[in-house]
Protein backbone atom coordinates (compact mmCIF):
# COMPACT_ATOMS: atom_id res chain seq x y z
CA UNK A 1 0.00 0.00 0.00
CA UNK A 2 2.82 2.60 0.40
CA UNK A 3 3.66 2.53 -2.77
CA UNK A 4 -0.46 3.33 -4.06
CA UNK A 5 -0.38 5.84 -1.91
CA UNK A 6 2.60 7.44 -3.33
CA UNK A 7 1.46 6.76 -6.48
CA UNK A 8 -1.97 8.65 -5.87
CA UNK A 9 -0.67 11.06 -3.23
CA UNK A 10 -2.40 13.97 -4.92
CA UNK A 11 -5.86 12.12 -4.38
CA UNK A 12 -7.68 11.53 -1.77
CA UNK A 13 -7.30 7.60 -0.97
CA UNK A 14 -10.64 7.64 1.16
CA UNK A 15 -12.67 8.87 -2.04
CA UNK A 16 -11.00 7.10 -5.14
CA UNK A 17 -13.15 7.95 -8.54
CA UNK A 18 -13.01 5.63 -12.00
CA UNK A 19 -10.47 8.78 -12.82
CA UNK A 20 -7.82 8.25 -10.42
CA UNK A 21 -8.04 4.39 -11.59
CA UNK A 22 -6.40 4.90 -15.03
CA UNK A 23 -3.90 7.62 -13.01
CA UNK A 24 -2.69 4.43 -10.88
CA UNK A 25 -2.51 2.32 -13.76
CA UNK A 26 -0.84 4.90 -15.90
CA UNK A 27 1.61 5.43 -12.87
CA UNK A 28 2.28 1.59 -13.21
CA UNK A 29 3.48 1.35 -16.18
CA UNK A 30 5.47 4.19 -16.47
CA UNK A 31 7.40 3.67 -13.22
CA UNK A 32 10.82 3.04 -13.10
CA UNK A 33 13.50 2.04 -10.93
CA UNK A 34 17.45 1.76 -10.65
CA UNK A 35 18.31 -1.72 -9.59
CA UNK A 36 21.93 -2.65 -7.58
CA UNK A 37 23.47 -2.63 -11.41
CA UNK A 38 22.59 0.70 -12.11
CA UNK A 39 20.58 -0.14 -14.70
CA UNK A 40 17.04 1.71 -15.24
CA UNK A 41 14.09 -1.13 -15.04
CA UNK A 42 10.16 -0.85 -15.33
CA UNK A 43 8.18 -3.32 -13.05
CA UNK A 44 7.49 -6.83 -14.07
CA UNK A 45 4.25 -7.85 -15.04
CA UNK A 46 4.30 -10.14 -11.70
CA UNK A 47 4.74 -6.89 -9.68
CA UNK A 48 2.47 -4.92 -11.22
CA UNK A 49 -0.48 -7.60 -10.69
CA UNK A 50 0.63 -7.42 -6.83
CA UNK A 51 0.06 -3.55 -6.93
CA UNK A 52 -3.26 -4.14 -8.52
CA UNK A 53 -4.12 -6.67 -5.78
CA UNK A 54 -3.15 -4.18 -2.88
CA UNK A 55 -5.13 -1.24 -4.27
CA UNK A 56 -8.20 -3.67 -4.54
CA UNK A 57 -8.18 -5.20 -0.81
CA UNK A 58 -7.74 -1.68 0.18
CA UNK A 59 -10.84 -0.69 -1.86
CA UNK A 60 -12.93 -3.44 -0.36
CA UNK A 61 -12.08 -2.50 3.17
CA UNK A 62 -13.04 0.94 2.18
CA UNK A 63 -16.60 0.12 0.90
CA UNK A 64 -15.73 1.32 -2.15
CA UNK A 65 -16.94 -1.58 -4.01
CA UNK A 66 -17.73 -0.21 -7.46
CA UNK A 67 -14.12 0.39 -7.98
CA UNK A 68 -13.04 -2.85 -6.20
CA UNK A 69 -14.84 -4.82 -8.97
CA UNK A 70 -13.31 -2.76 -11.77
CA UNK A 71 -9.86 -3.80 -10.98
CA UNK A 72 -9.18 -7.16 -12.94
CA UNK A 73 -6.32 -8.76 -11.65
CA UNK A 74 -4.89 -12.37 -12.67
CA UNK A 75 -3.21 -14.45 -10.90
CA UNK A 76 0.25 -15.33 -13.06
CA UNK A 77 1.36 -18.74 -13.33
CA UNK A 78 4.05 -20.51 -14.44
CA UNK A 79 6.39 -16.96 -15.42
CA UNK A 80 9.62 -17.72 -13.00
CA UNK A 81 12.12 -18.53 -15.44
CA UNK A 82 15.34 -21.47 -14.77
CA UNK A 83 17.54 -18.98 -15.31
CA UNK A 84 16.27 -16.72 -12.43
CA UNK A 85 17.42 -19.75 -9.73
CA UNK A 86 20.38 -19.43 -8.41
CA UNK A 87 22.57 -22.48 -9.10
CA UNK A 88 24.22 -23.80 -5.48
CA UNK A 89 27.84 -21.93 -6.27
CA UNK A 90 25.97 -18.85 -5.81
CA UNK A 91 23.99 -19.70 -2.99
CA UNK A 92 27.71 -20.31 -1.24
CA UNK A 93 29.26 -17.58 -2.59
CA UNK A 94 26.64 -14.86 -0.66
CA UNK A 95 26.91 -16.97 2.40
CA UNK A 96 30.52 -16.25 2.03
CA UNK A 97 30.29 -12.79 1.10
CA UNK A 98 28.70 -12.27 4.47
CA UNK A 99 30.27 -9.66 6.84
CA UNK A 100 29.48 -11.43 9.99
CA UNK A 101 28.73 -15.03 11.53
CA UNK A 102 25.19 -13.82 11.79
CA UNK A 103 24.64 -12.78 8.03
CA UNK A 104 26.17 -15.96 6.69
CA UNK A 105 23.77 -17.80 9.03
CA UNK A 106 20.85 -16.15 7.91
CA UNK A 107 21.95 -16.75 4.07
CA UNK A 108 22.18 -20.32 4.90
CA UNK A 109 19.38 -21.22 6.83
CA UNK A 110 16.82 -18.61 4.88
CA UNK A 111 18.40 -21.34 1.46
CA UNK A 112 17.93 -24.64 3.66
CA UNK A 113 14.94 -24.08 5.29
CA UNK A 114 13.06 -22.85 2.14
CA UNK A 115 10.88 -20.99 5.11
CA UNK A 116 8.56 -17.49 4.15
CA UNK A 117 10.11 -14.49 5.60
CA UNK A 118 7.86 -14.05 8.22
CA UNK A 119 8.19 -17.39 9.83
CA UNK A 120 12.13 -17.28 10.28
CA UNK A 121 11.88 -13.37 11.43
CA UNK A 122 9.55 -14.87 14.07
CA UNK A 123 11.77 -17.35 15.10
CA UNK A 124 13.35 -17.56 18.44
CA UNK A 125 16.30 -19.27 20.22
CA UNK A 126 14.13 -21.71 22.16
CA UNK A 127 12.74 -22.90 18.19
CA UNK A 128 15.92 -24.03 17.64
CA UNK A 129 17.52 -27.36 18.77
CA UNK A 130 21.21 -28.96 17.95
CA UNK A 131 21.75 -32.30 17.48
CA UNK A 132 24.77 -34.45 16.84
CA UNK A 133 22.80 -34.68 12.72
CA UNK A 134 23.16 -30.71 12.59
CA UNK A 135 19.76 -28.51 13.55
CA UNK A 136 15.96 -28.57 13.71
CA UNK A 137 14.13 -25.51 13.31
CA UNK A 138 10.59 -24.82 14.50
CA UNK A 139 8.61 -22.38 12.83
CA UNK A 140 5.29 -21.94 15.18
CA UNK A 141 3.33 -19.74 12.83
CA UNK A 142 3.17 -20.98 9.17
CA UNK A 143 0.47 -20.03 6.97
CA UNK A 144 -0.25 -24.10 7.00
CA UNK A 145 0.36 -24.11 11.07
CA UNK A 146 3.50 -24.96 13.18
CA UNK A 147 5.96 -26.95 10.77
CA UNK A 148 9.45 -28.66 11.86
CA UNK A 149 12.11 -28.61 9.44
CA UNK A 150 15.60 -30.21 9.66
CA UNK A 151 18.78 -28.17 9.05
CA UNK A 152 22.33 -30.09 7.89
CA UNK A 153 24.46 -27.52 5.66
CA UNK A 154 23.42 -24.83 7.52
CA UNK A 155 24.14 -25.96 10.81
CA UNK A 156 27.26 -24.85 11.16
CA UNK A 157 26.93 -21.13 10.03
CA UNK A 158 23.64 -21.41 12.69
CA UNK A 159 25.84 -22.76 15.86
CA UNK A 160 28.55 -19.96 14.62
CA UNK A 161 26.34 -17.31 15.42
CA UNK A 162 24.02 -18.82 18.50
CA UNK A 163 27.84 -19.14 19.93
CA UNK A 164 28.11 -15.31 19.75
CA UNK A 165 24.29 -14.38 20.03
CA UNK A 166 23.80 -11.50 22.18
CA UNK A 167 21.05 -12.78 23.83
CA UNK A 168 21.95 -16.28 24.09
CA UNK A 169 20.89 -17.01 27.61
CA UNK A 170 17.27 -15.46 26.49
CA UNK A 171 15.33 -18.70 25.31
CA UNK A 172 12.29 -15.81 24.44
CA UNK A 173 15.18 -14.02 22.46
CA UNK A 174 14.50 -13.58 18.54
CA UNK A 175 16.93 -15.35 16.50
CA UNK A 176 17.72 -12.61 14.15
CA UNK A 177 18.79 -10.29 15.92
CA UNK A 178 20.51 -6.62 15.22
CA UNK A 179 24.24 -6.15 16.10
CA UNK A 180 23.78 -3.43 18.64
CA UNK A 181 23.50 -3.36 22.51
CA UNK A 182 19.66 -3.54 22.47
CA UNK A 183 19.67 -6.86 20.25
CA UNK A 184 16.58 -6.29 19.12
CA UNK A 185 14.28 -8.20 16.54
CA UNK A 186 15.27 -8.17 13.07
CA UNK A 187 13.18 -5.62 11.05
CA UNK A 188 11.94 -6.80 7.16
CA UNK A 189 14.48 -3.71 5.91
CA UNK A 190 17.13 -4.86 7.94
CA UNK A 191 17.03 -8.35 6.88
CA UNK A 192 16.36 -7.23 2.89
CA UNK A 193 19.87 -5.07 3.65
CA UNK A 194 21.63 -8.06 4.91
CA UNK A 195 20.71 -9.85 1.34
CA UNK A 196 21.39 -7.21 -0.57
CA UNK A 197 24.89 -6.30 0.61
CA UNK A 198 25.83 -10.23 0.45
CA UNK A 199 24.39 -10.35 -3.02
CA UNK A 200 26.02 -7.29 -4.42
CA UNK A 201 29.50 -8.40 -2.44
CA UNK A 202 28.90 -11.60 -4.61
CA UNK A 203 28.38 -10.15 -7.70
CA UNK A 204 25.00 -12.07 -7.85
CA UNK A 205 22.71 -10.04 -10.74
CA UNK A 206 19.78 -12.26 -9.58
CA UNK A 207 17.28 -11.63 -7.46
CA UNK A 208 18.37 -11.65 -3.89
CA UNK A 209 15.58 -10.75 -1.82
CA UNK A 210 14.61 -13.21 0.88
CA UNK A 211 11.14 -15.04 -1.11
CA UNK A 212 13.50 -15.31 -3.76
CA UNK A 213 15.79 -18.10 -1.76
CA UNK A 214 11.96 -19.78 -1.40
CA UNK A 215 12.11 -20.38 -4.96
CA UNK A 216 15.78 -21.16 -4.80
CA UNK A 217 15.47 -23.76 -2.93
CA UNK A 218 11.88 -25.57 -4.18
CA UNK A 219 13.53 -25.77 -7.33
CA UNK A 220 16.45 -27.69 -6.16
CA UNK A 221 14.13 -29.94 -3.90
CA UNK A 222 12.05 -30.79 -6.44
CA UNK A 223 14.63 -32.90 -8.20
CA UNK A 224 14.83 -35.23 -5.07
CA UNK A 225 11.48 -34.64 -3.72
CA UNK A 226 7.91 -35.85 -4.69
CA UNK A 227 4.96 -33.30 -4.73
CA UNK A 228 3.84 -34.19 -1.24
CA UNK A 229 7.23 -33.95 0.77
CA UNK A 230 7.43 -30.36 -0.94
CA UNK A 231 4.11 -29.68 0.16
CA UNK A 232 5.45 -30.87 3.90
CA UNK A 233 8.62 -29.41 3.67
CA UNK A 234 8.03 -26.00 2.44
CA UNK A 235 4.43 -25.47 3.90
CA UNK A 236 2.25 -25.46 1.48
CA UNK A 237 -1.55 -26.93 1.55
CA UNK A 238 -2.44 -30.53 0.65
CA UNK A 239 -4.43 -29.06 -2.24
CA UNK A 240 -1.72 -26.84 -2.94
CA UNK A 241 -0.21 -26.50 -6.93
CA UNK A 242 2.78 -24.93 -6.38
CA UNK A 243 4.83 -27.68 -6.40
CA UNK A 244 4.01 -28.57 -10.17
CA UNK A 245 5.86 -25.21 -10.95
CA UNK A 246 8.82 -26.13 -9.51
CA UNK A 247 9.23 -29.80 -10.72
CA UNK A 248 8.45 -28.01 -13.96
CA UNK A 249 12.12 -26.06 -13.47
CA UNK A 250 13.80 -28.60 -12.11
CA UNK A 251 13.72 -30.18 -15.39
CA UNK A 252 14.19 -33.98 -13.66
CA UNK A 253 11.74 -36.15 -14.94
CA UNK A 254 11.73 -35.17 -18.48
CA UNK A 255 15.23 -35.69 -17.93
CA UNK A 256 15.37 -39.36 -16.46
CA UNK A 257 12.73 -39.62 -19.37
CA UNK A 258 15.06 -39.15 -22.39
CA UNK A 259 17.85 -40.79 -20.45
CA UNK A 260 16.07 -43.90 -20.15
CA UNK A 261 14.78 -43.80 -23.50
CA UNK A 262 18.55 -43.91 -24.61
CA UNK A 263 18.52 -46.66 -22.29
CA UNK A 264 21.53 -44.32 -19.98
CA UNK A 265 20.66 -45.10 -16.29
CA UNK A 266 20.48 -42.22 -13.98
CA UNK A 267 22.16 -41.73 -10.33
CA UNK A 268 19.14 -41.19 -8.42
CA UNK A 269 21.55 -39.24 -5.67
CA UNK A 270 22.39 -35.51 -5.92
CA UNK A 271 25.60 -34.91 -5.81
CA UNK A 272 25.30 -31.18 -6.07
CA UNK A 273 23.48 -31.01 -3.05
CA UNK A 274 25.55 -28.53 -0.49
CA UNK A 275 26.79 -30.47 2.11
CA UNK A 276 29.35 -29.65 5.06
CA UNK A 277 31.80 -31.34 5.59
CA UNK A 278 33.20 -33.47 9.20
CA UNK A 279 35.90 -32.92 10.87
CA UNK A 280 37.82 -35.52 11.16
CA UNK A 281 38.93 -35.30 14.57
CA UNK A 282 35.68 -34.40 16.49
CA UNK A 283 33.31 -35.25 14.00
CA UNK A 284 31.56 -32.01 13.69
CA UNK A 285 29.90 -30.74 10.87
CA UNK A 286 32.04 -27.80 9.19
CA UNK A 287 30.35 -24.90 7.08
CA UNK A 288 31.25 -25.49 3.11
CA UNK A 289 34.85 -24.71 2.39
CA UNK A 290 35.93 -24.09 5.98
CA UNK A 291 39.28 -24.06 7.00
CA UNK A 292 39.23 -24.57 10.55
CA UNK A 293 36.45 -27.11 12.26
CA UNK A 294 34.87 -24.37 14.46
CA UNK A 295 34.67 -26.61 17.12
CA UNK A 296 38.38 -28.38 17.66
CA UNK A 297 40.47 -25.67 15.39
CA UNK A 298 41.40 -28.64 13.18
CA UNK A 299 43.02 -27.56 10.04
CA UNK A 300 40.37 -28.65 7.32
CA UNK A 301 42.65 -28.37 4.11
CA UNK A 302 45.80 -29.74 3.29
CA UNK A 303 46.88 -26.03 2.35
CA UNK A 304 45.53 -24.65 5.70
CA UNK A 305 47.59 -27.39 7.53
CA UNK A 306 50.90 -26.19 5.57
CA UNK A 307 50.35 -22.61 6.11
CA UNK A 308 49.87 -23.67 10.13
CA UNK A 309 52.82 -25.61 9.89
CA UNK A 310 55.03 -22.75 8.29
CA UNK A 311 53.61 -20.78 11.06
CA UNK A 312 54.86 -22.53 13.56
CA UNK A 313 58.35 -23.29 12.22
CA UNK A 314 58.98 -19.51 11.46
CA UNK A 315 57.64 -18.70 15.16
CA UNK A 316 60.08 -21.57 16.74
CA UNK A 317 62.68 -20.24 14.59
CA UNK A 318 62.13 -16.49 15.59
CA UNK A 319 62.41 -17.65 19.57
CA UNK A 320 65.62 -18.98 19.01
CA UNK A 321 67.08 -16.14 17.00
CA UNK A 322 69.71 -13.95 18.03
CA UNK A 323 67.10 -10.85 17.45
CA UNK A 324 64.85 -12.16 20.36
CA UNK A 325 67.89 -12.76 23.01
CA UNK A 326 69.44 -9.55 22.19
CA UNK A 327 65.85 -8.38 22.27
CA UNK A 328 65.49 -10.30 25.92
CA UNK A 329 68.90 -8.90 27.23
CA UNK A 330 67.75 -5.20 26.44
CA UNK A 331 64.08 -5.54 28.59
CA UNK A 332 66.21 -7.35 31.53
CA UNK A 333 68.55 -4.64 31.43
CA UNK A 334 66.13 -1.61 31.28
CA UNK A 335 64.63 -3.60 34.86
CA UNK A 336 67.39 -4.10 36.50
CA UNK A 337 68.23 -0.25 36.40
CA UNK A 338 64.65 0.68 36.73
CA UNK A 339 64.64 -1.78 40.17
CA UNK A 340 68.38 0.29 41.36
CA UNK A 341 66.44 3.57 40.82
CA UNK A 342 63.31 2.61 42.34
CA UNK A 343 65.35 1.35 45.66
CA UNK A 344 67.72 4.27 45.87
CA UNK A 345 64.20 6.32 46.20
CA UNK A 346 63.03 5.02 48.57
CA UNK A 347 66.06 5.24 50.60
Amino acid sequence: MIWVARALKDNDLANLTEDDLYTFFDALEAYEYVNRAGQKKKYSEATKETRKISLKKFLKWNGNFDLHMKIKSKRLKGKKLPEDIKCKEEIVKMIEAGNNARDRAIIACFYESGARRGEQLSTKLKNIEMDEHGAVMMFPGGKTGARRVRLIFSAPYLREWLEIHPRKDDRDAPLWCTLDKRAAAMSVTGLVNVFDRCGEKAGIEKKVNPHSFRHDRATHLASNFTEQQLKMFLGWSPTSTQPATYVHLSGKNMDDAVLRMYGIKTDENDTEFLKPGVCPRCRELTAVNAKFCFKCGLPLTQETATTVESIKTDYMQFLDSDELREMKDALKQELEDKMKEMIKKGK
